[in-house]
């Protein structure tokens, strides 16, 4: 009788502590924090806020500031008078003139860490933070935010204004020559396991 008691009294210290831990994981968090992927280089870029509105065609990344400056100047004036014109540097020279050209650096527009699209889930992303993976040549912008699993985020649907790009200044001596994908990570953090979605947005030649 005494080995029942005890093996019932051990099934059901399991599960109340099981209990508990899911209850503690499902409505708690922890603090939000960078993510640190093994084997990948975390990389300092310089972020430049500017008045590009994100609204035409993806402008790729470039190692020359003054080929993104034309592709910025050829993207905003593709539907007007001067859709035909070719693009120099005088053009050009009024978008991004506070960046100056480096070595070892890769310049790429991005949208940022957008908290709503006009549809769907609002989330208010606590920061992000770049990594290079070198065994899949892919450079990631993470955007991360710590909530507990279970989370109600409020929703709505409508039409949500333009938002303006971000200058990202990446050093690439990391890379090595070739191909990169750039690819945007939404990552909600859990105290056990984290929820994350991968979307590849642009490719870069390193030279």
């Amino acid at each position: 009788m005494r080995k029942w008691f005890t093996r019932k009294r051990v099934i059901w210290l399991s599960i109340t502590a099981a209990v508990a831990f899911l209850a503690v994981d499902g409505f708690g968090s922890k603090p939000a924090h960078e993510v640190h992927t093994p084997g990948a280089t975390a990389l300092k870029a310089v972020a430049v806020r500017t008045d590009i509105p994100d609204y035409y065609k993806t402008v790729p990344a470039s190692q020359s500031i003054s080929t993104l400056r034309c592709q910025v100047w050829s993207g905003l004036h593709a539907n007007g008078p001067d859709a035909n014109t070719p693009c120099t540097a005088e053009l050009s020279s009024t978008y991004l003139a506070s960046v100056t050209q480096a070595p070892n650096t890769l310049y790429l527009l991005w949208i940022g860490c957008i908290d709503w699209s006009g549809a769907g889930a609002i989330i208010n992303w606590q920061g992000y933070n770049l990594e290079y993976v070198p065994s899949e040549r892919k450079l990631v912008i993470h955007c991360y935010v710590a909530e507990p699993w279970i989370t109600m985020h409020q929703t709505m649907f409508g039409a949500a204004s333009i938002p303006y790009d971000t200058l990202l200044v990446v050093p690439t001596s990391s890379m090595g020559n070739g191909t990169i994908q750039i690819v945007e990570d939404d990552r909600l953090e859990h105290l056990v396991g984290d929820q994350s979605t991968e979307a590849t947005f642009a490719t870069a030649t390193i030279s």
